[in-house]
């Protein structure tokens, strides 16, 4: 064959690309897919499997979040699509199963229809699919994150002010070759233990955070020792399918704005995950080697070719080389409790002795004169490496832990960029800088604030010339948590500021947002309310001292003093 077809045959081009605003990919037929005696080759014949995730900013409201749970479980009892999901303000996360392709598809476009955000969704669609692997019913639960992260609501770095790229899987498999790579599996360590990506000689440095959930990212994140292997480097990530690697390449471009990580070569993100680029190089695997765990009936997903990891995964009761999670045996240690490998043999003798155990204890409650096994000691127990206490991870068994370490500071960072001036201002994207004032605006304040609070918050307790003013609706004239502060001079709110930055102020333990005000913005809205009093009275004659009455008085309608915001 030549070099051509080879790579051809290799490389499918077309799973490389998401299907974001495009048609979802046609269903696969064969020649012999039609033929009663191949029948099992018919995709017609066979399940579905969906695979997607939709993050939104600004989140849903609870009203919206609960119509996409509705519509979701209507659509899909409709369908006879089953699986799991997780729904929350910032989105969807699900793991289905149809019970053929036409299914999937209708259940993916209806949802298209029902909100446009998810034409934006990468509708990942596995077809020929066993029916035995389906799953048995519909389950949508409503969480605070779709990843569990511990990074919910003002944790969350802004998907949005996102620095990171996606690249498609045959860019992401060249840019493994880059040796001023580092390529960090943004998965479990009991996942990346039967496979992951191994990058070529002289290519990538791979990272693996060992950790034993996503809780535990943040913390890696914030070790000296890790944002020193990612200084200066190319950082690119991978996950099952996409989604752990959002909030993840969030947070490392959040570090890297406020200044806790040293300047990166860019981060990066193959599109689709693991998933998309095992389907792009489907026989060789490209540079993955082992088996992607899945969340699902299926197990696990591999190359036609199977690669193998240089260390093998191993059973964790005799050490025997072993890939397959089997029995839903987790580690003992009780802090731990992440699914661990057991090999078939060793699985049959921990079960004949957990039924002899349970056994035991039955008889001791029925018979305190029952002797059988007595001559066995606690310490035998404690030793016996098929007993299900005795189980351990391969972090558990070296001692490896990042329970006691920090998490990374998501909030106070993004209030940090906040203060910046509003040149990074968090969900502010795409305005213009604010230029410096002697105002300070401050935001996100509690509705039973009071000046005292503001003044105490801001270290101004002994500053007399700061004068506080709450800023009211234009429209409702209600007071909805912004305001102002005058203070002596530009200078004072520059040096303020600075300050704001090493220990950004809370109120009733919440960070609020504080930066300079925009006397522009002031400006311009005076001469709106001069037009539109204008309009009003066209044909009025009016001297410019009621004009500049009016303009007093509307300011005084928007910007109230007193030691409260007043009620309205």
């Amino acid at each position: 064959m030549s070099r051509d077809g080879e790579m051809r045959e290799k490389v499918n081009k077309f799973e490389s690309e998401p299907v974001s605003y495009r048609a979802l990919p046609a269903i696969a037929f064969t020649n012999s897919s039609s033929s009663p005696e191949n029948r099992n080759n018919n995709p017609l014949s066979k399940a579905s499997q969906i695979l997607f995730y939709q993050y939104v900013e600004p989140e849903w409201s609870k009203a919206k979040m609960k119509s996409v749970l509705g519509f979701m479980r209507q659509v899909g009892d409709e369908l006879g699509v089953t699986g799991r999901g997780r729904i929350s303000q910032e989105g969807a996360n699900c793991t289905l199963t149809a019970k053929d392709p036409h299914s999937a598809r209708e259940f993916c476009n209806r949802l298209r229809k029902f909100d446009k955000i998810f034409e934006e969704t990468d509708f990942k669609i596995t077809d020929m699919v066993e029916h035995s692997q389906r799953f048995k019913r519909l389950t949508l639960v409503p969480k605070d994150e779709l990843v569990a992260y511990g990074l919910e609501k003002e944790k969350a770095p802004s998907l949005k002010q996102n620095k990171s790229k996606h690249v498609n899987a045959i860019e992401y498999h060249e840019m493994l070759k880059d040796k001023d790579s580092v390529v960090i599996d943004v998965r479990n360590h009991y996942e990346v233990d039967i496979g992951r990506i191994e990058p070529p000689e002289g290519g990538a440095t791979f990272l693996n955070p060992e950790m034993r959930n996503s809780r535990e990212f943040p913390k890696w994140l914030n070790l000296p020792e890790t944002k020193k292997q990612l200084e200066g480097k190319r950082v690119m990530m991978y996950c099952t399918g996409g989604i752990r690697c959002e909030r993840a390449s969030a947070l490392i471009s959040q570090m890297e704005r406020v200044g806790d990580l040293k300047e990166t070569k860019g981060i990066a993100m193959v599109r689709g995950g693991v998933d998309r680029y095992l389907k792009t190089f489907p026989e060789s695997g490209g540079f993955w080697k082992g088996k992607n765990y899945l969340f699902d009936l299926r197990e696990a997903q591999m190359a036609e070719k199977e690669g193998e990891l240089e260390t093998t995964s191993k059973c964790c009761a005799c050490e025997r080389a072993w890939s397959k999670y089997e029995g839903k045996f987790v580690c003992g240690d009780q802090k731990c409790k992440v699914p661990v490998l057991v090999c078939d043999g060793c699985r049959n003798v921990i079960e004949a002795n957990t039924k002899k155990n349970s056994f035991v204890k039955r008889q001791k409650k029925g018979s305190n004169g029952n002797t059988w096994n007595a001559n066995k000691t606690k310490s035998d127990d404690k030793n016996d490496p098929h007993d299900v206490k005795n189980l351990r991870c391969p972090l558990c068994k070296v001692g490896k832990e990042l329970r006691s370490i920090e998490p990374v500071d998501s909030a106070a960072q993004k209030r940090l960029l906040t203060l910046e001036g509003g040149n990074a201002k968090i969900n502010a994207s795409n305005k213009r800088p604010r230029k410096e004032s002697k105002t300070l605006f401050i935001g996100k304040l509690p509705l039973s604030v009071t000046a005292t609070e503001i003044k105490s918050a801001l270290k101004l307790n002994d500053d007399n010339n700061a004068e506080i003013e709450w800023m009211m609706d234009s429209k409702s004239g209600f007071f909805y948590g912004s305001a102002v502060v005058k203070l002596a001079s530009k200078d004072r709110c520059r040096s303020l500021l600075e300050q704001y930055k090493k220990d950004p102020p809370r109120i009733q333990n919440k960070f609020i947002a504080v930066g300079y005000f925009d006397e522009d913005w002031k400006n311009k809205n005076m001469k709106k309310m001069k037009e539109k009093e204008k309009k009003k009275d066209n044909d009025a004659k009016e001297d410019g001292g009621k004009k500049r009455r009016l303009a007093e008085e509307e300011y005084k309608r928007l910007f109230r003093k007193g030691e409260r915001p007043p009620v309205t």
